[in-house]
């Protein structure tokens, strides 16, 4: 999180990066480039498909990522 309620979210498995944000400029920015353009291509580096990525991703990387709750709560 840069700002606060400002987030960025970024996965990558298998040549596929899922990417999604709270700033709605860069999702539209994301979403206005044609799917078979999401490809980067860079000299001496494996290519990778980049696309938006869904809310529930988010929401499953979060709860893996915070500490269990402590028992009996």
């Amino acid at each position: 999180e840069p700002a606060d309620g400002t987030w960025y979210y970024f996965s990558y498995t298998r040549g596929m990066m899922q990417t999604l944000s709270s700033n709605s400029a860069y999702n539209e920015a994301i979403n206005k480039i044609k799917p078979d353009k999401r490809v980067s291509k860079v000299k001496d580096k494996p290519d990778f498909e980049y696309l938006l990525s869904t809310d529930r991703a988010v929401k499953n990387f979060i709860k893996k990522m915070s500490p269990p709750a402590p028992d009996g709560q």
